[in-house]
């Protein structure tokens, strides 16, 4: 274990990663402990939605949508 700090600061590098991969009009939100929910507002169809962001050691990555 690293400790709260360290625990702390790997959070809020997901959620900044997370919020990179949403627009602006949506929402990522730390729910608990290491638990985060990301609000989509006005969806309109499926293929809006893209899921499984991967970033490989380049920092190029990609989207696959999200099955229904």
């Amino acid at each position: 274990t690293y400790g709260h700090e360290v625990g702390d600061q790997f959070l809020q590098a997901v959620a900044d990663r997370l919020r990179r991969c949403v627009r602006r009009s949506d929402t990522v939100s730390r729910f608990g402990g290491d638990e985060f929910t990301v609000l989509l507002s006005a969806i309109k169809q499926e293929e809006e939605v893209f899921l499984g962001w991967s970033v490989d050691e380049q920092g190029e990555g990609g989207a696959e949508p999200a099955s229904a």
